[in-house]
């Protein structure tokens, strides 16, 4: 997972295709980032 604060367009796909997991950009949401953990971390959402 990639936290930053670089949010500009084509940002998000430029990271994954380098080989990140997941990509949160700044300023975030507790829950966004429990999210996207969960989904690094391939567990179900409602845990």
């Amino acid at each position: 997972m990639f936290l930053t604060a670089r949010a500009l367009p084509g940002e998000m796909d430029r990271f994954l295709t380098a080989g990140f997991f997941g990509y949160l950009p700044k300023p975030m949401l507790t829950r966004d980032l429990a999210a996207e953990m969960k989904q690094v971390m391939k567990l179900p959402e409602n845990r």
